[in-house]
């Protein structure tokens, strides 16, 4: 799906800087849920790394930076290539991320 890219950290294969903002939800930030949602923003290129629950209200959003999101679960980091205006979903943890266009 996505090529592999070696001999760098997992958070600088992404193009941003790993100190890039990206949005989030209490239950993966605070409550320790995995990520299985991610989505890449076609109009203003921002990362979302949500666990998939369904819809959040604006309360449960949180701000993180990308290399925190990839500290906390390095398999996200098989996504760097991922284009804005695509969206993954996977099942569990180690799944397989599938992606689609948003």
């Amino acid at each position: 799906m996505f090529k592999k890219l070696f001999g760098r950290k997992s958070s600088e294969r992404f193009r941003e800087p790993s100190n890039t903002a990206v949005f989030t939800c209490c239950h993966v930030l605070e409550s320790g849920l995995p990520i299985l949602f991610v989505s890449h923003g076609g109009d203003d290129k921002a990362w979302q790394f949500l666990c998939g629950t369904g819809d959040h209200s604006v309360a449960e959003g949180r701000m993180a930076s990308l290399g925190q999101m990839v500290e906390g679960d390095a398999s996200v980091a098989a996504l760097y290539e991922m284009p804005p205006g695509v969206c993954a979903t996977r099942e569990q943890v180690g799944g397989e991320w599938t992606p689609f266009r948003s």
